[in-house]
């Protein structure tokens, strides 16, 4: 998010959004979708008509504006946004809005049925309650309700939440990346009760006398659905999965995870979770490889989808398989091989290659965060 002093909202008129002088009919409606009723735009005086105008133009500039900056291994650099984009990375505001927002859905300024509206979760067709209502997370932070969201883009890393029952709200607003989520948290902890409230009782541990070790468990595990892995290893003589607490054993075969999900193993081979609030995903073993460069010439060739209007090239150089972006020929990413016709690239993103009925590679699927399997159709050797 971008961060913006060049404008005020009017003291003690009950509306939460600055009325904009100069603003484009596309930035008006975008407005009024972001902040509900019309009305909110009405009867405040502009404090500033850049404000309008910067929402629509990256060009523009903006008194009080935070520039962005990623850290690299010589120091920092500028990390900006520049694109005109409106909602999703080109919001120009403060915390101090923020907080006046937030506080605007707590005391239901907006009209209560707008907070319960915004707060509302679903619930999936197999009975899993989703934490994720409109556009907010609705979970809990030691007992506590907590309705927040994080946000990134570029340089700049965000974070607001609200504790409804405390009347407390945290907003964080940094111009290099972080962790969301730990920090404004730790800030929050500093004004919520000492004390939890009562939570319900969790499964109590069961005796591990009688049970099997959980060594046969250990190894690596793909989703039969997204090829994303997990890694069970054993640490300190508890079971963990990749980057988790250590699980507390329910059953002869079930785990429970910190935040409530459940793990349960079906044989060495096989496992199935469900995180809190997702539904339910299989977990199959996978040996890990590590395939000499005369293997990787295999994957090697020119590579296109249709769907996304790009292509890539991939090549074995210094025993490793290398991407190059077509469209950009500076852009070359390392791929690390993790198991059979998987790699991993920087940042976590998944590529699987596919073969035909005679084992030769004809297409690549790309995986990353939000976007799952997009197919690249091999064209060339």
């Amino acid at each position: 998010m971008m961060s913006s002093s060049a404008h005020e909202p009017q003291k003690g008129g009950g509306s939460v959004v600055p009325e904009l002088k100069s603003i484009s009919h596309d930035v008006f409606n975008l407005m009024t979708v972001m902040y509900g009723l019309q009305e909110t735009l009405q009867g405040i005086p502009a404090e500033d008509e850049a404000f309008g105008r910067a929402l629509a133009d990256f060009n523009q500039i903006v008194k009080g504006r935070a520039m962005a900056y990623t850290r690299t291994a010589s120091g920092y650099m500028q990390d900006m946004p520049f694109m005109n984009v409106l909602g999703n990375g080109g919001m120009l505001t403060t915390v101090g809005d923020w907080l006046i927002w937030n506080d605007a859905l707590t005391t239901g300024k907006l009209g209560a049925e707008v907070t319960k509206a915004m707060t509302k979760t679903p619930v999936l067709t197999d009975g899993t309650p989703v934490p994720y209502a409109r556009g907010l997370f609705v979970q809990s932070h030691r007992g506590f309700t907590e309705i927040a969201h994080s946000g990134g883009t570029a340089g700049y890393t965000t974070w607001l939440a609200r504790y409804p029952d405390q009347s407390l709200s945290v907003a964080l607003m940094c111009n290099t990346p972080y962790t969301p989520g730990s920090l404004p948290r730790d800030v929050a902890d500093l004004f919520l009760p000492a004390a939890s409230p009562p939570v319900a009782a969790t499964p109590a541990p069961i005796a591990a006398s009688g049970l099997p070790e959980p060594t046969p468990y250990v190894g690596l595990f793909a989703d039969t659905a997204t090829g994303t892995t997990v890694n069970v290893t054993i640490v300190d003589g508890q079971l963990r999965l990749t980057q988790t607490p250590p699980l507390t054993r329910v059953a002869r075969e079930r785990w429970e995870a910190a935040d409530g999900g459940l793990i349960t193993f079906d044989g060495p081979d096989k496992l199935s979770a469900r995180p809190t609030g997702q539904q339910l995903a299989t977990y199959k073993r996978v040996q890990p490889v590590a395939p000499a460069a005369a293997e990787l010439a295999a994957y090697a060739g020119a590579y296109r989808s249709a769907e996304a209007d790009a292509a890539w090239t991939l090549t074995v150089e210094m025993g490793a398989l290398v991407l190059h972006v077509d469209r950009h020929p500076a852009a070359t990413v390392r791929l690390t091989p993790i198991y059979k016709d998987a790699f991993t690239a920087p940042g976590g993103r998944l590529i699987r290659f596919r073969r035909n009925s005679a084992g030769t590679i004809t297409a690549m699927s790309l995986a990353d965060g939000r976007m799952r399997d997009l197919e690249a159709k091999r064209t060339s050797k």
